[in-house]
């Protein structure tokens, strides 16, 4: 079994990689707290009404898991306050952003043992406008990118050590990861066949980490459980029914019946909205059959669309200011460029990526000779994929395919660094 170096916090080297992260942050923020920072939108809401739901009336809220109103609701123990909700989630995500630093520089160094490329992969990641942005806000990117992050981590560990401990704690990580955001629940079911796979070797992992699996899972059933009692459907929350029903669904019905798409989700809006959860659940359900039975080009042509159009727009944080501004500030619009322009980059690295590791494996005759850059990539793929749904939201969860393109990417690069040096 291989040893690898892990992520030591109180090390010389992560402390000095957590400063650095700070200036660059600090330097970010001097620039677009003022007009970022707290700007509560309607996503924003609902976490923290959330958070009130969980630690008032002890009940789980119908579109947000339990994940982030768990944490940032711990405030309300000691006073009533949505203040004490805002600023803990900035805490808890400056602290995050900072972790996922740290995690992208640990992860690069095991991949290619070579400090400068660790180095350049998570200055690049600290320079992405977008992840920085959504850091100011009260939503759960930030949270949700960190918890991705570990999970490659983890997987790089497993890949390169070959112990079954770190592959128990990636599945865990996975399970965890749907109680921040639900669209990791279809990651699951890959987390479930890899369990059924490699089940003989899994009991070979320590104890306590298997423990820990079992504990996420007990969660993740508590959360399924709760959304029944309440609501009428084991579903982990209603996210995914209502972003189908009110965006890519209504974007490809508008686009078959010769319809503004605002028509529609506004008729759809209308209908819909007083509807008790468990009757939208079923309605939404219908549509998305129906749809993908009688109108199928139309749903690809929307969804691909959508992704290309995702990965060309700026951050959407910064682009909901300058509509809602009656005097945008000049370099607010400017960083918003950047912004665009650093998506369409990640884009053509998605692509980039996707030929590289083709190319490599043909050479090796298989597809699965590089298996981490694989796993990771098919990660970002899924992001992408899972985008152009709800298309309206721009880059949010573009942003999560950012730290895991630039490891898969300078991961399969480092042999070419090697014999250019």
């Amino acid at each position: 079994m291989k040893r690898v170096s892990k992520v030591n916090l109180f090390q010389k080297e992560s402390l000095l990689i957590i400063l650095l992260g700070l200036i660059i942050y600090n330097i970010f923020f001097f620039i677009l707290s003022d007009t970022l920072l707290l700007s509560l939108g309607k996503d924003d809401a609902s976490y923290i009404e959330a958070a009130k739901q969980l630690w008032y009336q002890h009940s789980f809220h119908p579109i947000r898991p339990i994940g982030l109103p768990l944490l940032s609701g711990i405030p309300l123990l000691l006073a009533k306050s949505t203040e004490g909700i805002i600023g803990t989630f900035m805490i808890i995500n400056i602290v995050l952003w900072l972790f996922t630093f740290l995690l992208i520089y640990k992860t690069l160094l095991i991949q290619t043992n070579r400090k400068n490329l660790a180095l350049a992969g998570s200055i690049l990641f600290s320079l992405g406008i977008s992840t920085v942005s959504y850091t100011f806000v009260v939503l759960s990117e930030t949270l949700y990118i960190f918890t991705l992050t570990l999970l490659v981590y983890q997987l790089c560990l497993f890949f390169k050590t070959k112990s079954y401990n770190h592959l128990v704690l990636a599945i865990t990580i996975l399970v965890f990861s749907c109680l921040i955001k639900p669209v990791s629940w279809y990651l699951v079911f890959v987390g479930i066949v890899t369990v059924v796979i490699f089940f003989r070797r899994i009991k070979t992992a320590k104890k306590r980490y298997v423990i820990v699996l079992i504990l996420a899972i007990g969660c993740l059933a508590i959360q399924l459980i709760s959304i029944k009692n309440t609501y009428g459907n084991y579903s982990l929350s209603y996210t995914d029914k209502v972003t189908w029903y009110y965006y890519l669904g209504a974007q490809s019905k508008a686009k078959k019946l010769n319809k503004e798409y605002t028509e529609e989700r506004t008729e759809r809006l209308t209908s819909y909205e007083n509807l008790p959860w468990k009757e939208k659940a079923s309605i939404a359900s219908s549509d998305l059959s129906e749809q993908i039975k009688n109108n199928t080009l139309n749903v690809l042509k929307c969804h691909t669309n959508n992704v290309i159009t995702s990965s060309n727009s700026g951050n959407a944080l910064i682009k909901y200011h300058i509509q809602n501004s009656t005097a945008p500030n000049t370099i607010i619009k400017r960083f918003y460029v950047l912004s665009s322009y650093q998506n369409r980059a990640y884009f053509f690295l998605l692509l980039f990526n996707i030929i590289l590791l083709l190319t490599f494996s043909f050479k090796r005759r298989r597809i699965t000779a590089y298996p981490f850059q694989l796993s990771v990539l098919l990660l970002a793929i899924y992001f992408y994929i899972t985008a152009g749904i709800s298309f309206t939201q721009g880059d949010r969860l573009l942003i999560i395919a950012q730290p895991l393109l630039l490891i898969s990417s300078i991961s399969l690069l480092t042999p070419l660094f090697r014999r250019i040096q």
